[in-house]
């Protein structure tokens, strides 16, 4: 078993050991293949090695798993009174906003003690807050679903009565790093109008929160949701921005300050999973780089995987842009060049081809998250995908200069700004166009949890037959 299979099955050992902490069926899939790689090695280190990462894995989710006082439970449906901070940049939606608080103290039943969660109060959008402000709210706790569980969020609390004390508890670094954020953004708007500022936004920094409702179902009908998120492309041209600057310097400075500059644009960005995912994955290869070594697409996936579940394992059962993210990268990297060999014979015009194995080979090892996520099966993603992803290194590229210059100069950026408005609309009227179709999408209600097994049962089957016993 070469290097890259080693590693790549100690981080699935690591993961069904998270798994398994809250889901036992992942047993079945740990026993399967500690017997399939028994029979073909007969080697009882690599064996025990794995073994160790499974337990290593469940010890990580044990030490995670939250151990506290349930306050939704404890309050007993009578409402309750939290003190903390607002921790988090105010998330502005259409006519409401969230805070994010960090909680100090609660008061149940008239009893005061300390506490530390934190919660998400939903309130008026033009409430007068701000990052730092300490509060106080009374209403009722609602146990936050699963998804949030991921971001360490336990509950929600609806338009409590709120209050600010005047007091503020800021971080200096985080105080920047929300300066910054909102600078960019505001420098989207000057260049850009709406609805392609929320769409260029989306695609640059990961920020889609104004993207228009009609926009974001089209594309969740025809299969393109994927585009918003941050990638690979993303952290290329931050790559490329960085060496530009700091084309002056040795290679190992440059690099450096390439790193620095990735670590900054993932902490403006927000930190979400397919970013941290990209971010790491440009870092390691920046690092093998600066020692001289070729970075390898598996083994940086699998070090970015690992590192991000040892900080916080609660991703990977909760956190479905991680799953996403990991997943359909890992389905490129093992099926792509299979999938390229087996269409040889098809022209690759255009690129046209490897665009459209590129769709569907990543969707293969999503296909049961993705039904699970969004409730259907996209049937034009992968002809969408052909219309529509040459455009998006374009409409990124030229987005990214335009914001540049404009900061500069506001005419120039907005006369640069015209080739990607032009793009963006077009990708609005084809994907419209296309999530009119009455076969665009199949309603996939539930999945048998015995259906998800034999999935991934069928994952890694492919992922053994691939990595073991071709290599």
């Amino acid at each position: 078993m070469k290097s890259p299979a080693r590693i790549l099955f100690f981080v699935i050992f690591w993961a069904l050991g998270i798994v398994c902490y809250k889901v036992f069926w992942a047993a079945i899939l740990l026993l399967a293949l500690i017997a399939v790689i028994f029979w073909k090695f007969r080697l009882v280190k690599i064996i025990s090695i794995f073994i160790l990462a499974f337990l290593l894995g469940f010890l990580r989710m044990y030490i995670a798993h939250d151990k506290g006082i349930d306050y939704s439970e404890a309050a007993q449906n009578k409402k309750i009174t939290v003190e903390g901070f607002i921790c988090e940049d105010l998330d502005r939606r259409d006519d409401f906003m969230f805070l994010y608080v960090q909680a100090e103290k609660a008061q149940v039943a008239g009893v005061a003690q300390a506490a530390d969660f934190k919660f998400i109060i939903k309130t008026d959008l033009y409430a007068d807050f701000e990052y730092g402000d300490y509060v106080k709210a009374q209403g009722f706790l609602v146990a936050a679903a699963d998804y949030f569980q991921a971001k360490d969020i336990k509950y929600f609390m609806y338009y409590p009565k709120i209050s600010a004390s005047g007091s503020q508890k800021q971080n200096i670094f985080m105080k920047f790093i929300i300066f910054v954020r909102r600078s960019v953004l505001g420098a989207i708007e000057n260049v850009f109008s709406e609805p392609v500022a929320s769409f260029i936004a989306g695609l640059l920094i990961g920020s889609r929160k104004s993207i228009p409702d009609e926009i974001m179902q089209n594309f969740n009908k025809i299969g393109l949701t994927h585009v918003l998120a941050i990638s690979g492309w993303n952290i290329t041209l931050i790559i490329s921005f960085a060496a530009a600057i700091f084309g002056f310097l040795g290679r190992r400075l440059k690099i450096i300050f390439s790193l620095v500059t990735i670590c900054i644009f993932v902490l403006i960005v927000g930190g979400n999973p397919s970013v941290l995912r990209a971010g790491i994955m440009g870092a390691v290869s920046l690092i093998a780089l600066a020692f001289g070594r070729q970075g390898i697409p598996l083994i940086t996936l699998c070090v970015s995987g690992f590192l991000m579940t040892l900080v916080n394992p609660k991703i990977l059962l909760f956190d479905v842009g991680f799953q996403f993210s990991f997943l359909s990268t890992l389905s490129l990297i093992c099926l792509l060049p299979r999938f390229v060999e087996f269409f040889k014979c098809i022209p690759a015009a255009f690129g046209l081809r490897d665009i459209f194995l590129a769709t569907m080979s990543s969707q293969i090892f999503i296909l049961p998250i993705a039904v699970a996520a969004f409730g259907r099966i996209s049937i034009v993603s992968p002809i969408a995908n052909i219309f529509i992803l040459p455009f998006i290194p374009f409409i990124m590229f030229f987005s990214f200069f335009a914001i540049s210059l404009g900061a500069i100069f506001l005419p120039a950026g907005a006369l640069l700004a015209v080739l990607p408005i032009m793009l963006s609309k077009f990708i609005f009227w084809i994907s419209a166009l296309m999530a009119s179709f009455d076969f665009a999408y199949i309603d996939v209600f539930q999945i048998p949890t015995s259906a998800r097994l034999l999935y991934f049962t069928f994952i890694l089957y492919v992922l053994i037959k691939i990595e073991v016993f071709e290599a």
